[in-house]
């Protein structure tokens, strides 16, 4: 979380709900930039900067791989988009039904030893 002053103008950069927001206040004075940088932070909070509900939201694994493998086999040659659903193939039935935030190490290195 900052607030800057470069020039004249002031500038803010924070993190909320896994979404960075950036902008410029433009010159003002530093009581008017601390205002409305707070005002920002309220409005990331409200979802009013764009924060998207999809992205706010916490996807179950098999949602998740049908979208990534999605875009992979888009951007990826064949034989890789092949080759990464096929370990996709293998994650499902231990992580299909979890949600991604809850997806702990002790998952994982519990699958990897089975």
């Amino acid at each position: 979380m900052a607030l800057w002053r470069r020039g004249r103008s002031w500038y803010y950069d924070f993190w909320c709900k896994r979404q960075r927001n950036a902008g410029c206040l433009g010159p003002v004075a530093a009581i008017i930039a601390k205002l409305l940088y707070t005002r920002a932070k309220a409005a990331a909070l409200d979802g009013a900067l764009g924060v998207s509900p999809k992205v706010m939201a916490d996807p179950m694994f098999g949602e998740f791989a049908k979208e990534f493998m999605e875009h992979y086999s888009a951007t990826r040659r064949p034989n890789s988009a092949i080759r990464c659903e096929s370990h996709i193939r293998t994650y499902l039935p231990s992580f299909g039904d979890k949600r991604l935030s809850h997806t702990t190490v002790k998952d994982v290195e519990g699958f990897k030893a089975a």
